[in-house]
């Protein structure tokens, strides 16, 4: 079952399960009952043990109230015993729903073998489940042919779901699914919908660690200073108030808090996060400034390049003027620094640059980078 359905659990049992016949010798398996649900109502689902092979239950704890969920497979005709197997099938649904009517309100479905729509006379099995069907308090809705005989032709109504008579009005929407393209079986599906509360899982079920206290960096005496001003002020009848402890605890825990570092509140811890960011944005604007008039020291600009000090000795010293056309380009040297577009023929004031490219269309990268 794990290998065909995904996130899902279920309640199982096969109609040769107490077969006596051994396991190399059993023949293939030809029915048995299931009941499916999401792994993420495991906590509101618990399994049943009663009932033989063709009868499996859950419980249900929903509200208004628990639903004891029956899925049976009645024994077919045929066989030499079918009808004493029928009429033991239904002695023990019957004696399950006793067993638990006192808290859970039962459901039944699954196929009972019998026609209950249809045909002109009646049956003793028919006889039987409806009686059953009066005794449980049990009803259910009209529904077209769900059984294919196997010459393709649909032949009988024997597939229900029964509802107990004081949730009837909570029951909507009993169809048949007859569209499903990857519907293997002779039977068609049947669907119903029935209002109920869930209760949902929560994170808050799970058990809360304490957040503990950090005594080593808190002020004992002003801790028992604060703590003692508390307790005078609001003052507590420990014989006659029975919300004595409560009001004692709330006064402990304000006067921790109001003595505990910064950073062990977590208000606190948000505020001096805010503080830090703050700080941390004034140091980086700090950067930027000192950045600024360092490239205002280093650099100087002239006819809309930037030249540093060393380019102009290197100039002098390799003579003359080596001329070239300068690349059209924008390039922000920090804030409000910008140098701008021009083409026109400049000095040489990167001697290595111009050597590497005799062309001279290059410029010296050092002359250019961003401080």
């Amino acid at each position: 079952m794990g290998t065909l359905f995904k996130n899902v659990s279920w309640s199982i049992k096969s109609v040769d399960d107490n077969n006596p016949i051994p396991p190399i010798q059993k023949p293939r398996g030809y029915g048995g009952v299931a009941i499916l649900w999401k792994d993420s109502l495991n906590h509101i689902v618990e399994k049943v043990d009663d009932g033989s092979e063709r009868i499996v239950c859950i419980k249900l704890n929903v509200k208004p109230r628990p639903i004891l969920l029956i899925c049976a497979y009645m024994p077919c005709r045929g066989t030499k015993h079918a009808n004493e197997e029928f009429k033991d099938c239904l002695d023990q649904l019957h004696e399950i729903i006793v067993k638990y009517s006192g808290k859970y309100t039962p459901v039944l479905c699954g196929d009972l073998n019998c026609d209950l729509i249809n045909g002109s006379t009646t049956s003793a099995r028919q006889s039987w489940l409806k009686e059953f069907i009066e005794t449980s308090n049990l009803k259910f809705r009209s529904m077209p042919l769900t059984f294919i005989h196997p010459n393709g032709h649909e032949s009988s109504s024997i597939d229900y779901i029964l509802t107990h008579d004081s949730i009837n009005a909570q029951v909507y929407n009993t169809i048949r699914l007859d569209m499903l393209h990857n519907n293997t079986s002779d039977h068609y599906p049947l669907l119903t919908e029935i209002e109920m509360e869930l209760k949902l899982k929560h994170q808050s079920d799970q058990p809360i660690k304490p957040q503990k206290v950090n005594w080593d960096k808190i002020d004992i005496s002003k801790y028992e200073a604060e703590l003692t001003t508390r307790l005078d002020r609001n003052p507590i009848d420990y014989t006659a108030d029975p919300l004595a402890i409560e009001k004692l605890l709330d006064i402990i825990k304000q006067s921790q808090d109001s003595v505990q570092p910064l950073w062990q509140s977590a208000d606190a811890r948000h505020k001096w996060q805010l503080v830090q960011q703050e700080v941390r944005c004034g140091e980086e604007e700090d950067r930027q400034i000192r950045a600024l008039e360092s490239s205002k020291n280093t650099y100087s600009k002239a006819s809309g390049i930037i030249a540093t000090a060393k380019d102009l000795e290197m100039e002098a010293e390799i003579g003359g003027k080596n001329t070239f056309s300068r690349q059209v380009l924008t390039t922000p040297l920090g804030p409000d620094c910008v140098v701008e577009q021009n083409q026109q023929t400049l000095h040489s004031y990167g001697a290595n640059s111009a050597m590497r490219n005799k062309t001279g269309r290059s410029l010296r990268e050092k002359a250019w980078k961003v401080p």
